[in-house]
């Protein structure tokens, strides 16, 4: 087994080959570093454009921006807020975003789904429900007849309370 060299190199003066050779190899070396801490903090921008106003629904999407998981996984995430005229799946159909949430009427317009590719969470029973205080004496949906019912506005939503209580009428639980 050899023995390390511990005397300073009488061949270290300008031009000697191997200090160029640890010049560059430590040139090089930095210049690949320089380029991994660059690429990693080249993230790709994004935006998500909200169905709705800015509230609770979305808290997950906020939620993931702040603790910084989009950013861990190379994006930079621009939430975008929804409101009444805004359509996240014509947004994202014509351009205006890379990403949308939205309702299911984009699986009817066939406009929205062009150059889109659509992920859903599929319900299979509709989260539309009717509540009434105990006080009132309803315990089944038979005993709403008779009784006054807020909903949407007609067009407004699908599968609001009026879908739902048809859909009661059609399956005769209410008569």
């Amino acid at each position: 087994m050899g023995t390390w060299n511990t005397k300073p190199s009488t061949r270290g003066a300008a031009g000697s080959r191997p200090i160029k050779q640890w010049h560059t190899l430590i040139a090089t070396c930095l210049a690949v570093c320089f380029a991994l801490i660059t690429q990693a903090r080249a993230l790709d921008q994004v935006s998500l454009q909200l169905k709705w106003k800015h509230q609770f629904q979305f808290a997950g999407y906020y939620a993931a921006v702040e603790k910084g998981f989009y950013r861990e996984n190379g994006l930079d995430v621009e939430i975008r807020e929804g409101g009444p005229s805004v359509n996240a799946g014509a947004t994202v159909a014509a351009g205006g975003a890379d990403f949308g949430i939205c309702t299911t009427s984009v699986l009817l317009d066939s406009s929205q789904r062009a150059n889109t590719v659509i992920l859903a969470v599929i319900f299979q029973h509709s989260a539309a429900i009717i509540l009434t205080p105990n006080r009132a004496g309803i315990h089944t949906v038979s005993e709403l007849k008779g009784h006054r019912l807020m909903d949407r506005p007609a067009g407004k939503a699908r599968h609001a309370v009026s879908d739902l209580l048809a859909a009661c009428l059609r399956a005769r639980l209410l008569w």
